[in-house]
Protein backbone atom coordinates (compact mmCIF):
# COMPACT_ATOMS: atom_id res chain seq x y z
CA UNK A 1 0.00 0.00 0.00
CA UNK A 2 1.28 3.65 -0.81
CA UNK A 3 0.10 6.97 0.36
CA UNK A 4 0.37 10.21 0.43
CA UNK A 5 1.77 12.15 3.52
CA UNK A 6 -1.73 13.19 5.09
CA UNK A 7 -3.02 16.77 4.35
CA UNK A 8 -4.43 18.96 7.14
CA UNK A 9 -7.67 20.63 7.25
CA UNK A 10 -10.38 21.91 9.15
CA UNK A 11 -11.86 18.48 10.36
CA UNK A 12 -10.91 15.07 9.65
CA UNK A 13 -7.77 14.47 7.64
CA UNK A 14 -7.22 13.12 3.99
CA UNK A 15 -4.80 10.91 2.20
CA UNK A 16 -5.11 9.03 -0.61
CA UNK A 17 -4.35 5.03 -1.04
CA UNK A 18 -3.53 3.11 -4.04
CA UNK A 19 -4.10 -0.51 -2.94
CA UNK A 20 -6.50 -2.35 -5.62
CA UNK A 21 -5.74 -5.26 -4.52
CA UNK A 22 -7.70 -6.29 -1.64
CA UNK A 23 -10.93 -5.93 -3.25
CA UNK A 24 -10.28 -6.54 -6.95
CA UNK A 25 -8.43 -9.76 -7.79
CA UNK A 26 -11.03 -12.27 -8.91
CA UNK A 27 -12.99 -9.66 -10.59
CA UNK A 28 -13.46 -7.92 -13.41
CA UNK A 29 -12.37 -4.82 -11.71
CA UNK A 30 -8.67 -6.62 -11.79
CA UNK A 31 -8.20 -6.10 -15.51
CA UNK A 32 -8.36 -1.98 -14.59
CA UNK A 33 -6.15 -2.50 -11.74
CA UNK A 34 -3.47 -0.18 -13.39
CA UNK A 35 -5.56 2.61 -14.63
CA UNK A 36 -7.38 3.01 -10.91
CA UNK A 37 -3.95 3.05 -8.97
CA UNK A 38 -3.29 6.55 -11.39
CA UNK A 39 -6.69 7.58 -10.22
CA UNK A 40 -6.39 7.07 -6.77
CA UNK A 41 -9.25 4.53 -6.29
CA UNK A 42 -9.53 5.00 -2.63
CA UNK A 43 -9.36 7.82 -0.53
CA UNK A 44 -8.85 7.16 3.17
CA UNK A 45 -10.08 9.50 5.55
CA UNK A 46 -8.99 9.44 9.09
CA UNK A 47 -11.74 10.27 11.76
CA UNK A 48 -9.08 11.15 14.66
CA UNK A 49 -8.12 7.28 14.70
CA UNK A 50 -4.67 7.30 13.82
CA UNK A 51 -3.45 3.80 13.06
CA UNK A 52 -5.35 2.10 15.42
CA UNK A 53 -8.58 2.88 14.22
CA UNK A 54 -11.21 0.51 12.77
CA UNK A 55 -11.65 0.33 8.84
CA UNK A 56 -14.97 1.06 7.55
CA UNK A 57 -14.87 0.33 3.58
CA UNK A 58 -17.51 2.45 1.82
CA UNK A 59 -18.43 1.40 -1.76
CA UNK A 60 -20.63 3.83 -4.09
CA UNK A 61 -20.95 5.34 -7.56
CA UNK A 62 -18.70 7.95 -9.25
CA UNK A 63 -20.53 10.38 -9.70
CA UNK A 64 -18.66 14.15 -10.28
CA UNK A 65 -19.17 16.23 -7.55
CA UNK A 66 -21.07 14.09 -5.30
CA UNK A 67 -18.35 11.35 -5.33
CA UNK A 68 -15.23 11.39 -7.56
CA UNK A 69 -12.64 9.37 -8.65
CA UNK A 70 -10.12 9.86 -5.68
CA UNK A 71 -13.46 9.60 -3.21
CA UNK A 72 -13.93 13.09 -2.79
CA UNK A 73 -17.13 15.05 -3.24
CA UNK A 74 -20.33 15.99 -1.61
CA UNK A 75 -21.28 12.76 -0.08
CA UNK A 76 -17.78 11.37 1.33
CA UNK A 77 -17.99 14.82 3.16
CA UNK A 78 -21.33 14.57 4.62
CA UNK A 79 -20.44 11.20 5.64
CA UNK A 80 -17.40 11.94 7.48
CA UNK A 81 -19.02 15.04 8.96
CA UNK A 82 -21.84 12.76 10.16
CA UNK A 83 -19.25 10.20 11.21
CA UNK A 84 -17.18 12.92 13.17
CA UNK A 85 -20.17 14.51 15.08
CA UNK A 86 -20.75 11.06 16.39
CA UNK A 87 -17.40 11.50 17.75
CA UNK A 88 -16.45 7.71 16.27
CA UNK A 89 -12.99 6.43 15.89
CA UNK A 90 -13.37 5.26 12.83
CA UNK A 91 -11.08 5.20 9.35
CA UNK A 92 -13.23 5.67 5.87
CA UNK A 93 -11.53 4.32 2.83
CA UNK A 94 -14.41 4.98 -0.18
CA UNK A 95 -14.07 3.02 -3.36
CA UNK A 96 -15.74 3.92 -6.37
CA UNK A 97 -17.35 1.73 -9.40
CA UNK A 98 -19.71 3.32 -12.43
CA UNK A 99 -23.08 4.13 -10.91
CA UNK A 100 -25.84 1.18 -10.88
CA UNK A 101 -22.79 -1.09 -10.27
CA UNK A 102 -22.20 -0.23 -6.63
CA UNK A 103 -25.06 -2.02 -5.54
CA UNK A 104 -24.30 -5.59 -6.94
CA UNK A 105 -20.29 -5.01 -5.91
CA UNK A 106 -21.55 -4.34 -2.32
CA UNK A 107 -23.66 -7.36 -2.29
CA UNK A 108 -21.32 -9.84 -3.75
CA UNK A 109 -18.24 -8.24 -1.69
CA UNK A 110 -18.92 -8.73 2.41
CA UNK A 111 -15.84 -6.81 2.76
CA UNK A 112 -17.52 -3.87 1.94
CA UNK A 113 -19.13 -2.43 5.34
CA UNK A 114 -21.82 0.18 3.58
CA UNK A 115 -23.32 1.07 0.42
CA UNK A 116 -23.86 4.69 -0.91
CA UNK A 117 -26.73 6.20 -3.29
CA UNK A 118 -29.41 3.17 -2.56
CA UNK A 119 -32.99 4.77 -3.07
CA UNK A 120 -35.40 3.95 -1.13
CA UNK A 121 -37.55 0.99 -2.61
CA UNK A 122 -34.07 -0.88 -3.28
CA UNK A 123 -33.62 -4.28 -1.05
CA UNK A 124 -29.73 -4.66 -0.15
CA UNK A 125 -30.60 -6.42 2.85
CA UNK A 126 -28.18 -4.92 5.96
CA UNK A 127 -29.17 -1.75 7.87
CA UNK A 128 -30.56 1.46 6.50
CA UNK A 129 -29.44 5.02 7.21
CA UNK A 130 -32.07 7.64 7.10
CA UNK A 131 -31.92 9.82 3.73
CA UNK A 132 -28.61 11.57 4.18
CA UNK A 133 -28.57 13.40 0.31
CA UNK A 134 -31.15 14.69 -2.31
CA UNK A 135 -29.88 14.44 -6.04
CA UNK A 136 -31.78 16.37 -8.08
CA UNK A 137 -33.05 15.53 -11.52
CA UNK A 138 -34.20 17.99 -13.99
CA UNK A 139 -33.86 19.13 -17.48
CA UNK A 140 -30.79 21.10 -19.03
CA UNK A 141 -31.21 22.78 -22.15
CA UNK A 142 -29.36 25.81 -24.50
CA UNK A 143 -31.21 29.12 -24.00
CA UNK A 144 -31.18 29.84 -27.60
CA UNK A 145 -33.35 26.11 -28.12
CA UNK A 146 -36.03 27.13 -25.67
CA UNK A 147 -36.51 30.95 -25.43
CA UNK A 148 -39.45 30.98 -23.28
CA UNK A 149 -38.73 27.99 -21.13
CA UNK A 150 -40.19 23.96 -21.14
CA UNK A 151 -44.03 25.57 -20.46
CA UNK A 152 -45.89 24.60 -17.32
CA UNK A 153 -45.95 21.09 -18.05
CA UNK A 154 -41.95 20.59 -18.78
CA UNK A 155 -41.53 17.26 -20.44
CA UNK A 156 -44.91 18.12 -22.42
CA UNK A 157 -42.23 20.68 -24.08
CA UNK A 158 -40.08 18.19 -25.23
CA UNK A 159 -42.25 16.61 -27.55
CA UNK A 160 -40.55 15.88 -30.93
CA UNK A 161 -37.27 16.79 -29.19
CA UNK A 162 -34.56 15.03 -29.11
CA UNK A 163 -34.04 13.87 -25.41
CA UNK A 164 -30.80 11.57 -23.89
CA UNK A 165 -30.94 10.50 -20.25
CA UNK A 166 -29.24 8.32 -17.79
CA UNK A 167 -29.26 4.13 -17.48
CA UNK A 168 -32.87 3.71 -16.07
CA UNK A 169 -34.22 7.12 -15.94
CA UNK A 170 -37.51 6.05 -16.47
CA UNK A 171 -37.94 3.84 -13.31
CA UNK A 172 -36.43 7.19 -11.93
CA UNK A 173 -37.73 10.26 -13.00
CA UNK A 174 -41.28 10.51 -12.26
CA UNK A 175 -43.70 10.15 -15.43
CA UNK A 176 -40.61 10.15 -17.84
CA UNK A 177 -42.07 6.17 -18.50
CA UNK A 178 -45.43 7.27 -19.46
CA UNK A 179 -44.16 10.62 -21.24
CA UNK A 180 -40.73 9.55 -22.76
CA UNK A 181 -42.92 8.46 -26.70
CA UNK A 182 -43.87 11.99 -27.35
CA UNK A 183 -40.28 12.73 -28.03
CA UNK A 184 -38.66 13.11 -31.14
CA UNK A 185 -35.98 10.35 -30.09
CA UNK A 186 -35.48 9.28 -26.52
CA UNK A 187 -32.14 7.48 -25.43
CA UNK A 188 -30.20 6.44 -22.65
CA UNK A 189 -26.74 6.39 -22.41
CA UNK A 190 -23.85 5.93 -19.14
CA UNK A 191 -21.11 7.65 -19.95
CA UNK A 192 -22.49 11.51 -18.85
CA UNK A 193 -19.56 13.33 -20.46
CA UNK A 194 -21.28 12.15 -23.70
CA UNK A 195 -24.37 14.06 -22.96
CA UNK A 196 -22.73 17.51 -22.63
CA UNK A 197 -21.21 16.58 -26.12
CA UNK A 198 -24.09 15.74 -27.48
CA UNK A 199 -25.90 19.05 -25.86
CA UNK A 200 -23.10 21.31 -27.03
CA UNK A 201 -22.84 19.51 -30.76
CA UNK A 202 -26.49 19.77 -30.88
CA UNK A 203 -27.16 16.30 -32.08
CA UNK A 204 -29.94 16.12 -28.33
CA UNK A 205 -32.04 18.95 -27.46
CA UNK A 206 -32.29 18.53 -23.51
CA UNK A 207 -30.37 16.29 -21.01
CA UNK A 208 -32.64 14.87 -18.41
CA UNK A 209 -29.99 14.43 -15.36
CA UNK A 210 -28.60 15.97 -11.99
CA UNK A 211 -28.10 18.99 -12.20
CA UNK A 212 -24.84 18.48 -10.69
CA UNK A 213 -23.46 15.84 -12.73
CA UNK A 214 -24.45 17.45 -16.13
CA UNK A 215 -22.94 20.87 -15.04
CA UNK A 216 -19.94 19.45 -14.80
CA UNK A 217 -19.30 17.55 -17.78
CA UNK A 218 -20.62 20.83 -19.90
CA UNK A 219 -18.01 23.24 -18.13
CA UNK A 220 -15.60 20.21 -19.34
CA UNK A 221 -17.17 20.65 -22.68
CA UNK A 222 -16.76 24.42 -22.92
CA UNK A 223 -12.88 24.32 -21.49
CA UNK A 224 -12.32 21.59 -24.49
CA UNK A 225 -12.41 24.29 -26.92
CA UNK A 226 -16.30 24.29 -27.23
CA UNK A 227 -18.12 27.43 -29.04
CA UNK A 228 -20.26 28.00 -26.32
CA UNK A 229 -19.68 28.10 -22.71
CA UNK A 230 -21.48 27.09 -19.47
CA UNK A 231 -23.48 29.94 -18.87
CA UNK A 232 -25.71 29.40 -22.24
CA UNK A 233 -27.29 26.66 -20.62
CA UNK A 234 -30.72 26.25 -18.59
CA UNK A 235 -31.55 24.07 -15.95
CA UNK A 236 -35.45 23.35 -15.27
CA UNK A 237 -35.70 21.88 -11.99
CA UNK A 238 -38.76 19.76 -12.84
CA UNK A 239 -38.98 16.95 -11.14
CA UNK A 240 -38.56 15.87 -7.44
CA UNK A 241 -35.31 15.71 -5.61
CA UNK A 242 -34.32 11.61 -5.47
CA UNK A 243 -32.96 10.93 -2.08
CA UNK A 244 -30.93 8.19 -1.03
CA UNK A 245 -29.74 6.34 2.21
CA UNK A 246 -26.67 4.31 2.95
CA UNK A 247 -26.80 0.70 3.64
CA UNK A 248 -24.90 -0.86 6.95
CA UNK A 249 -23.61 -4.47 7.20
CA UNK A 250 -23.10 -3.05 11.01
CA UNK A 251 -26.73 -1.81 13.19
CA UNK A 252 -24.27 -0.25 15.50
CA UNK A 253 -22.36 1.96 12.70
CA UNK A 254 -26.13 2.43 11.26
CA UNK A 255 -27.03 4.27 14.66
CA UNK A 256 -24.07 6.20 15.29
CA UNK A 257 -24.43 7.50 11.12
CA UNK A 258 -27.99 8.13 12.10
CA UNK A 259 -26.68 10.07 15.49
CA UNK A 260 -23.98 12.13 13.96
CA UNK A 261 -26.03 13.12 10.54
CA UNK A 262 -29.12 14.51 12.96
CA UNK A 263 -26.22 16.40 14.76
CA UNK A 264 -24.95 18.39 11.46
CA UNK A 265 -28.22 18.94 10.02
CA UNK A 266 -29.15 20.41 13.22
CA UNK A 267 -25.79 22.72 13.42
CA UNK A 268 -25.88 23.54 10.08
CA UNK A 269 -23.30 21.65 8.82
CA UNK A 270 -24.69 19.47 6.28
CA UNK A 271 -26.58 22.45 4.78
CA UNK A 272 -22.73 24.15 4.53
CA UNK A 273 -21.51 21.10 2.37
CA UNK A 274 -24.60 21.02 -0.08
CA UNK A 275 -24.59 24.50 -0.41
CA UNK A 276 -20.96 25.07 -1.44
CA UNK A 277 -21.32 22.14 -4.04
CA UNK A 278 -24.70 24.07 -4.91
CA UNK A 279 -22.69 26.62 -6.31
CA UNK A 280 -20.98 24.49 -9.29
CA UNK A 281 -24.31 24.38 -10.63
CA UNK A 282 -25.98 26.11 -13.66
CA UNK A 283 -28.54 29.59 -14.42
CA UNK A 284 -31.86 27.72 -13.43
CA UNK A 285 -35.13 28.24 -15.28
CA UNK A 286 -37.69 30.27 -13.62
CA UNK A 287 -40.19 29.93 -16.64
CA UNK A 288 -41.08 26.00 -16.44
CA UNK A 289 -43.09 24.05 -14.71
CA UNK A 290 -41.95 22.60 -11.80
CA UNK A 291 -43.03 19.41 -8.85
CA UNK A 292 -41.25 21.36 -6.49
CA UNK A 293 -44.37 22.28 -4.34
CA UNK A 294 -45.42 18.95 -3.90
CA UNK A 295 -42.53 17.12 -2.99
CA UNK A 296 -41.37 16.09 0.03
CA UNK A 297 -37.64 16.66 1.49
CA UNK A 298 -36.59 14.42 3.87
CA UNK A 299 -38.02 11.38 5.26
CA UNK A 300 -36.32 9.85 8.47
Amino acid sequence: TRSHQPCHRRGPSVKVLYDVSTFLIGSVWALCAAALMVLGFFRSISLEGGEGSRQLHIVGGLVPLHLDGTGGGREAEIVAAAFEAADMDLELVFHTVPFGRHWAQFERDSRFGAVLMVPGDLDLGGYRSPEYTLYQNGIIFRSDSFPDGLGADPLSGLTDKRVVSFPGARDIIPGLDKDHSRFGLYAERPYQFSHAAMLESGFVDAVIADELVTAHYLKRVAGHGALSDASDYVFAPAFCPTAYRIVFRDEALRRAFARGLALIRENGEHERITGRYQENGVRRDSASGTMQEECQTWDD
